[in-house]
């Protein structure tokens, strides 16, 4: 592979936050990203941090952003690295921006991420009556969305459940999640012909969704791929940031080091 990057100055993590949350999500994983001398750059999607909250907010919105995030990177190359329902924009982004052997896209990384197939949605991989919560709680608040306060035996037992210490102090920073772009159909005709080399972060701890549908399910979809396991919850972005920050340069290593 002629543009084969071995060396992490050369390399950009574009991280991009999971549902709830915003780039602040990622500030303890960037810190000991930099530990081990690898460049991480977090986004905050658009309605998030200081981004203008959209009147019609979608996937497709949220994948432009991140494409043209990891477009601006000063590095010659990047990774993107999607949390949770991430998976889907870093899929629909690289769609945008991978086109083979050339292309500044060196790999996606997807932890504890939704992996869809061609036509589907997020809500479409949950448990039927997850999704059908989700949306009655959108369709009581004020700019459909749904809002982990109201949702608060699922956050401290599901979501936070490895480590409740943190649960009041994140949930007070957790954001109403709109839910069209978890209605959103993705549209991957490419992807799964021709994408760049994956790895898969598993959480051995996360209850988000019925025990193997992260992994193995959605992760075998990738085909070949790296993986890396890490004992923890679905919030270890922000519990155990420096295990999260081992295993992303774990696999950002493996994928540069032997993309196929």
């Amino acid at each position: 592979m002629s543009n084969q990057i071995t060396d992490s100055s050369n390399i950009s993590l574009i991280l991009v936050h999971d549902a709830w949350h915003g780039a602040w999500a990622w500030k303890g994983v960037i810190a000991y990203l930099g530990e081990r001398e690898w460049r991480g750059l977090a986004l905050d999607l658009p309605g998030r941090g200081n981004q203008a909250r959209s009147p019609k907010p979608s996937l497709q919105s949220y994948a432009e952003a991140v494409a043209a995030f990891a477009e601006s990177a000063p590095t010659k190359n990047y990774i993107l690295v999607g949390y949770g329902t991430a998976g889907a924009i870093i899929q629909l982004a690289s769609e945008m921006l991978y086109k083979g052997e050339g292309s500044r896209l060196s790999g996606l990384i997807f932890a504890a991420a939704y992996v869809l197939q061609d036509g589907e949605s997020v809500t479409d991989n949950m448990p039927p009556q997850m999704a059908d919560y989700f949306r009655q709680l959108a369709r009581q608040h004020p700019e459909q969305a749904i809002d982990m306060a109201a949702m608060k035996d699922y956050w401290l037992n599901s979501v936070i459940n490895d480590d409740n210490r943190y649960a009041d102090r994140i949930l007070a920073r957790l954001a109403p999640e709109p839910l069209a772009p978890l209605e959103d159909k993705i549209s991957l005709p490419g992807f799964f012909k021709n994408h760049p080399p994956c790895g898969y972060l598993s959480l051995n701890d996360d209850l988000t969704l019925p025990p193997g549908l992260y992994h193995p399910l959605m992760s075998s979809r990738l085909g070949a791929h790296r993986l890396f396991t890490v004992n923890a919850g679905h919030e270890a972005v922000i519990i155990k940031p420096r295990e999260v920050a081992e295993a992303i340069t774990f696999l950002a290593t493996a994928l540069l080091k032997d993309p196929h």
